[in-house]
This record gives C-alpha cells, sequence and structure tokens, in this order.
C-alpha cells in the first residue's frame, strides 16, 4: 500500500513536470510573478477603471480592457458594432459550427476595438420565462446551454479574446438580483445549474468566469468558496481568472479565499486599501494573493498574443454572419395548409400590420445592449422581397405595444429643416452647460445615451433638427436623463414634463419626465438640452444603495428622449387586411421591454396585440404572426392563426432575415431552445418566485421539459419544436442493445430529405431512466446535431453518448452513479416528438 502510494506521488509530480515543462506563458507568468512587489501584486487584483484592468509597463503587463457583450461588442462611446441576434437566438439555431463562427467574428470585431475579454457569453439556465434577461441566454437545458457556449468560447477565444462566463451562478431573475438568496438543493445544483459551466471548463477553459450579484444558499456569489473553488476549480479543474460583476464584492478576506480574483470595477472598494490592511493583519496570506494575481498575469499574457483588425473591414465582414444567424434562428411554430412560404403566383398584395413592423427591436435592454451598425425593420425586408416578386405592399401601424412612451424613431426625425437624413444633428460639448465649442459633431439616430465612461468623457449633448408629425393629434414626449437633466423645445418652446413616470432599471434609474402636446400634421423644429452633471441629492442615495458603484457616478451617462404618437387605428389596419390576398402581423416586445435589472410582469402580449391579431384573423384567413421576442409568450389565438414564426431578437439583419424565410429563399431551420407554457401558471417556478429575502427552487430538477414531460403538462410548443418546409424521415437506429459500460456508446440512423426543397434538420437525442432508484425526469437531452440535405437525400448520422449521458446525481451519498438497468434511447425532431427508440440494457 505505502510503495503505491509513492508510486502515485512520483507519477503525479512527473506529470506535473511535463505540464509545465517547456510551457513559456507558465514560466514567464512565474518570472513576472517574482519581480513583482507585494502592492503591485494587490493592485492586479482590482479594475484600474470602469471597464479596464491596472498595468505594470516595467514588466509589460498592459492594460486590458473589458467590454460588454454578450450579441456585440458594446462601446461606452456609443460607437457602432456588429449587433448580432441576442442569445436565445444563438441558442435557437441548434448549430453549434455556426455558432463558433459567431465568436470567431466577435473575437475579430473585439481585437479591432482593442479590447481583450469580452463580457460573454451569458449561460443561466431560464428558469422561468418572466426573467427580464432570458432574451440573452441560451436555453433552459444545461447539457444544450454548454454545448452552444462552449462552441462560441472556442470561436471567441481562436483571437486569443477572453470570454467571460457568466453569470456564476444561479442569477436566474432580475428581481432583488442584487441580495436575492437563491435556496438549491446539492441534486439541482449538480444537475441543473452547474453542469453547463463543467462542460465549458473541460471543452474550452473560458479565460474568465463572472460570478453573479446574487446568494446561494445565503452566501453571496462572490464569497462561495465551497462553489467557486471546491467545485470550479477543485472539481471542474478551471484555471482562468474569476472576476466580479460589476459592484458585486461584498467583502475583502471571505473573497479573495473564496477564489475571486478580479474585483471590478476600479478602483476596488474591497481589494485595493482593505486587502493591504488584511495581509499585514494576517487575515489573508501572501500565498493567496500570488494565486490571485498569478492567474492575473497569464491572462494579461494570453491577451497579449492576438493579432489587430480594421474595424471598418470586420464590420463589413460580420453582415454576412449576423444574417446566417438570424435566418438559422427563426423558428416556424405553425405552418397549415402551406400557408408559407409565400407564393408569388398567388399573391397581388400584402397587407403588414403590427407595432414591431416599422421598426428595429433587434435585441433586449441593459449592459447587452449595443449600438448597431444598422438595423433592417422588417417592412424594410418584406418591401424589398415584394419588389423582386412584384407583390404590392401596404402598412399599418394597428396598435402601440410599448407600456408608456417608446423611445423616439428615426422615422420621424430629420437631421435638419428641408433633408430627408432621419436622424438628429448632435453636438457633444465637454462642459456641462454646452459652454465652448462641440469637441464633435454627428447624427445620431437612437436618441438614447448609455454608458459607464472610460474615455471620451463628454458634459452635455445638444440635438438639432425636424420632428416629421404624420397626423394631427396629442404627442407624449418623455426625457430620462439619469443623474443628469434634460429639456425638450419644440418650435423653439420648451415642453412643461410636469408627469412622472416608473423608474428604470429595477429602480435603480429615476423615473422619466413626461409632457403632452398638441401638433398638427407637419415639420416642427425639434431641440433637445442634456446635460450630465449629476443631480446632487440622486447621486448622494444612489452611493448608500450601491456603494460599491460610486466611483462609476461622475463617468455614468444615461439619457432617453421618447415619443409616443398619437394611438394609430386598429380598424384601419382591420380593413386593410380585408382588402389584402394576405396580412403579416409582426407583434412582440417593445424597445427595451425586455431587459437587464427588470423582470416582465406577465407572459402576455403588451397593450392590445392579442386584440389585434383576433381582428384580423376575423377578416383575413392568410394571415401570418410574426412573433418579435426574446422570451416565450402566451398566444390565446393560436387555433385560429394558420401560420406562426418566432424570430426572437435577431439583431441588425432582421428585416432581411425575415424576407427570406417569408418568401422562401431559407428553409426555416430554427427549434424552440426553452418550452413555450400555454400560461405563465404551468410554469414549474410559479408559486416559488420571485421571492422576498429568499427564492425556494422549491422544483428541483424538474426545470423546462423535464417538469412539462415528467408531470404531463401540455405546453403551447415543446422544447425543441420546429418545422420546416420540408419534411424529415428518420430510420434505422442502430445502438447496442447490451453493454457492459458506458464510457462511449455510438449511435447511428439514417435521415432522409422527402420533401420537395433543401432543408436543415436537428436530431435530438434524448435518454430515459426507465428504473431508477431516485426520480428522474422523463427523459433528457444527451445529444443534438443539425444536418442539411438536398431533396431525396439521406445521410447516416452518428451520435455519442457516455457515462454522463445516463447518470445522476445520488444526493443520498453525494456522487454521480449509473446505476445498472435499462435505459430507453429516444431519437427525434423535438422533445415531443420521438421518431426512433431502442432500450439499452447497462448491465456492470
Amino acid at each position: 500500500m505505502i510503495n503505491n502510494h509513492f508510486k502515485y506521488f512520483f507519477l503525479f509530480i512527473f506529470i506535473q513536470y511535463l505540464l509545465y515543462a517547456n510551457n513559456p506563458l507558465q514560466e514567464n507568468a512565474d518570472d513576472i510573478l517574482n519581480q513583482l512587489t507585494v502592492d503591485e501584486k494587490i493592485s492586479l487584483l482590482s479594475g484600474k477603471g470602469v471597464y479596464n484592468t491596472q498595468n505594470i509597463d516595467r514588466l509589460g503587463l498592459i492594460q486590458l480592457e473589458l467590454w460588454d457583450g454578450p450579441n456585440g461588442v458594446r462601446s461606452n462611446s456609443n460607437e457602432i458594432a456588429t449587433a448580432f441576434p441576442v442569445g436565445i437566438s444563438m441558442g435557437a439555431t441548434w448549430n453549434t459550427d455556426l455558432i463558433n463562427e459567431l465568436g470567431l467574428a466577435l473575437g475579430k470585431e473585439s481585437r479591432a476595438f482593442e479590447v481583450e475579454v469580452l463580457l460573454g457569453p451569458t449561460m443561466n439556465i431560464i428558469r422561468t420565462p418572466l426573467n427580464g434577461r432570458t432574451f440573452e441566454t441560451f436555453s433552459e437545458d444545461p447539457f444544450f446551454n454548454g454545448v452552444i457556449a462552449s462552441a462560441y468560447i472556442n470561436g471567441l477565444q481562436s483571437e486569443y479574446v477572453g470570454a467571460s462566463v457568466k453569470h456564476f451562478i444561479a442569477n436566474n431573475q432580475e428581481i432583488k438580483r442584487q441580495s436575492v438568496s437563491a435556496e438549491i438543493s446539492e441534486r439541482a445544483l449538480r444537475e441543473i445549474y452547474l453542469p453547463a459551466f463543467e462542460k465549458v471548463v473541460k471543452e474550452s477553459q473560458p479565460y474568465t468566469i463572472m460570478a453573479a450579484y446574487n446568494r446561494i444558499n445565503g452566501i453571496h456569489a462572490t464569497e462561495q468558496r465551497y462553489i467557486m473553488n471546491d467545485i470550479l476549480r477543485g472539481e471542474f479543474g478551471f484555471e482562468g481568472v474569476l472576476l466580479s460583476d460589476w459592484g458585486g464584492v461584498k467583502s475583502t478576506a471571505p473573497s479573495l479565499k473564496a477564489s475571486l480574483d478580479l474585483e471590478m470595477p476600479g478602483p476596488g472598494n474591497y481589494y485595493e486599501k482593505p486587502l493591504r490592511k488584511a495581509l499585514k493583519k494576517g487575515v489573508v496570506t501572501e500565498q493567496e494573493i500570488d494565486e490571485a494575481a498569478l492567474r492575473m498575469i497569464k491572462l494579461i499574457l494570453k491577451t497579449k498574443l492576438g493579432k489587430s483588425y480594421e474595424i471598418s473591414e470586420v464590420l463589413n465582414d460580420n453582415k454576412e454572419i449576423a444574417r446566417l444567424v438570424a435566418e438559422e434562428s427563426i423558428v416556424l411554430l405553425k405552418n397549415e395548409k402551406k400557408t408559407l412560404p409565400l407564393n408569388p403566383k398567388n399573391i397581388k398584395s400584402i397587407a403588414v400590420i403590427g407595432p414591431n413592423a416599422n421598426r428595429s427591436v433587434i435585441q433586449g435592454g441593459g449592459s447587452a445592449r449595443v449600438t448597431p451598425a444598422y438595423s433592417i425593420t422588417p417592412l424594410k425586408g418584406i418591401l424589398d422581397g415584394a419588389q423582386i416578386n412584384d407583390i404590392d405592399v401596404y402598412y399599418e401601424k394597428g396598435v402601440e405595444n410599448h407600456p408608456t412612451v417608446p423611445l423616439m424613431e428615426r422615422n420621424s426625425l430629420r437631421t435638419k429643416v428641408g433633408s430627408e437624413n432621419k436622424g438628429l444633428r448632435a453636438e457633444y460639448y465637454r462642459s456641462y452647460d454646452l459652454s465652448g465649442d462641440p469637441y464633435k459633431v454627428e447624427k445620431d439616430e437612437e436618441l438614447r445615451i448609455f454608458g459607464i465612461l472610460d474615455k471620451d468623457i463628454f458634459g452635455s449633448v445638444k440635438w438639432t433638427g425636424e420632428f416629421i408629425a404624420q397626423n394631427d393629434g396629442q404627442y407624449r414626449f418623455s426625457a430620462n436623463p439619469g443623474l443628469g437633466k434634460a429639456k425638450i423645445y419644440i418650435d423653439e418652446k420648451k415642453l412643461s414634463l410636469n408627469e412622472k413616470g416608473s423608474p428604470g432599471f429595477g429602480g435603480l434609474l429615476p423615473a422619466p419626465r413626461i409632457g403632452n402636446v398638441f401638433l398638427n400634421a407637419g415639420k416642427h423644429l425639434i431641440r433637445i438640452e442634456y446635460s450630465a452633471k449629476p443631480n446632487v441629492i440622486i447621486a448622494f442615495i444612489l452611493k448608500i444603495i450601491m456603494p460599491a458603484m460610486s466611483n462609476m457616478l461622475n463617468k455614468f451617462r444615461y439619457l432617453e428622449i421618447g415619443c409616443r404618437l398619437p394611438e394609430p387605428s386598429m380598424s384601419d389596419a382591420v380593413d386593410l387586411a380585408k382588402k389584402t390576398d394576405v396580412a403579416i402581423v409582426v407583434v412582440g416586445s417593445s424597445d427595451n421591454y425586455e431587459t437587464e435589472g427588470e423582470d416582465r410582469p406577465s407572459m402576455k402580449l403588451t397593450g392590445e396585440q392579442d386584440k389585434l391579431i383576433e381582428s384580423i384573423l376575423n377578416v383575413n384567413k392568410n394571415t401570418i404572426v410574426i412573433m418579435n421576442t426574446g422570451s416565450p409568450i402566451e398566444m390565446p389565438w393560436i387555433e385560429q392563426c394558420p401560420a406562426v414564426l418566432q424570430v426572437w431578437l435577431p439583431g441588425q439583419e432582421n428585416g432581411n432575415a425575415l424576407s427570406n424565410v417569408l418568401f422562401g429563399n431559407v428553409n426555416p431551420s430554427g427549434k424552440l431552445p426553452v418550452t413555450f407554457p400555454k400560461r405563465i401558471e404551468d410554469n414549474p417556478s410559479f408559486g416559488y418566485y420571485p421571492g422576498e429575502d429568499k427564492v425556494i427552487y422549491n422544483e428541483g430538477i424538474y426545470v423546462g421539459y423535464r417538469h412539462y414531460d415528467t408531470r404531463n403538462v401540455e405546453p403551447l410548443f415543446p422544447f425543441g419544436h420546429g418545422l420546416s418546409y420540408t419534411e424529415f424521415e428518420y430510420k434505422e437506429l442502430d445502438c447496442p442493445r447490451e453493454v457492459q459500460s458506458l464510457d462511449k456508446i455510438e449511435l447511428n440512423f439514417s435521415v432522409k430529405n422527402i420533401g420537395e426543397i433543401k432543408g436543415q434538420e436537428v436530431v435530438q437525442c434524448y435518454v430515459r431512466d426507465i428504473s431508477s432508484s431516485l426520480d428522474r425526469p422523463l427523459k433528457e437531452l444527451k445529444a443534438f446535431h443539425k444536418v442539411s440535405l438536398f431533396p431525396g437525400e439521406s445521410k447516416t448520422v452518428n451520435l455519442s453518448l457516455d457515462k454522463s449521458s445516463f447518470s445522476f446525481f445520488d444526493d443520498r451519498i453525494n456522487k454521480w452513479i449509473a446505476e445498472p438497468g435499462n435505459f430507453e434511447i429516444l431519437i427525434g425532431s423535438s422533445s415531443k416528438d420521438i421518431r426512433l427508440k431502442q432500450i439499452i440494457n447497462y448491465n456492470n
């Protein structure tokens, strides 16, 4: 026994030697660490500014730029960037190769912006569809999340741009996200909330992982030694940097001992001077500081290996990948009597109707929001497709879907009198009061500013131009200047903004001020003045509420200018639908309705959108509903509607992707990465969300389809569902019937395109444990693959399973086990549409 111990000890030493021998990065990092003073080591462990880290020039340690992702490179100076489809859109493609390409595109664009770490991907489990950031993540399934995220990370990090996988862990709601404690059983942690993170660590080794704001079982994520150090580092083997979400650190010694390396933003409130004091008092050790500093050094050295790109070239190149992802993410939910694709031979006129038809709702709100290089509205895309096919297109808005006052739209703005350029002339000043000469003059199409600036810090802005009133009526203007002040002038008269709206960003931002004015149809001069000088009282309150963010207040810029036009006529929209061959109704979330900082109040469409759909269905049987949302929505009219497309929040190529699917240039191949329940009461978290001080994850492992399938709750649309313009046949499942080892199980079967056009099918493999000693879900996703087939073409699909595909976490003994017995292999087109089955007997 003793000899065996010695053998294993020397084997371990030899393996370590092989790992570190001939590893120049490790040797270089060790050498730099040995040359650092204690103060320099500590300085590396907190940010230098809001979005960058400390540099030590004498040793060649550069300052890293950490910018928000995950669906684009978000510039805090509002520079334009590629607005890729959001996370749930990426998930809906079920295409790992395509998401790898998207990651690569993000890597190149990050390099072009001189960004070393992109804060993404978001890969939290969709526990409730009401989560304001549902749009930002991939799925409700842990295996799926890990596979898609790994593809994203591998692409991104191939350009030596570090991913920052977030939010570790259980950030599954925005309500009270800074303080709520997610009370989760060990089994649910292990089977639902941790596996995706384990998968990305083992398949991608992300450069960084971001700790969440919330608590887990009473302990803040940044202090969760068991989860961060023991599991993430010890069990999973994570070697990278663990950093805080912005302002998420709550302590000094507990956070460092939990293996948190980097406090953001800088300068640190807990890691700078407090860490030096803790070291002097012996509360922390220099070895603990060395370990964190070494990981920061290695991060800096790795990201220095990347090359540079020209931003204009990258933006142009990334248009195609943005369009491809948008196209493959579109899910054909329903298609009775082959309503789609549109047949130009039978169609002479199309009515395009709905609040989102002529606006670009392409992304969610908060830190994930980028300033898009451009955006194509659904109406523009449909007009272009119809013109090619000699079809007339008519438009009516029908209803407004914003709960209060939407962002002012560029269609209503012109840069100067008589101009056709959409937007306003923008003059940026260093001063707070518009004094002096503007240092920057440009055209702004979006009257929104959101960022914490480290560079290009302006004090005030003046927007001027024309406002186009399409109709006589009451116009509601709003201004939300954050911590500053804003004024709106129409025809040189200052508007009285005497009505108070609702606070934003979960109550952290002040409420907008709203004012009404009657305008005649025509052109009106408009001037908007914004001063970023912080309101002293509001700034003081925020410093008390969020002390860790107090250093950011003087650099924080937030402004939104809105306008609610006179209410559109639903009757005009219905009359138009009566007169046309086809009605396309584009409904969904209003701009910024799905956002970080706030959860949705319900799963219903806002305003009178359901009524609009029902009214049009009553007069036009050829009605197609386009769902422009980032999360599941109730559809009370679904039985009467012949065709529904779920387009999510599809990024800047929105209208082009939609048009290509509608007119049949692209065959839809998206599948749902999340179950659509019929009503929110059917969701397994209902009754256990949002909680107060604690939120009890009482549903345990029964999240998403695991709940609906096992509890026999019929969803509106099941996980994995998505139709095609063609049909696929599954045949000849070949897999072993008896096995003594589960280390590698090979599955083979054929898929044939039996339709008339080329298409892509997502084949899904689920495993069912027939006789488990603990309760288990009816089935669980364990493999999937997207295959492209020409008409009549057949391909053999090969899928591999391993022991983890059959295992569950036994909380009686705190370990993963695969019990001997029978397992059913289920191959299908969705979690409900199972085409092939076979039982495997595992006898070890």
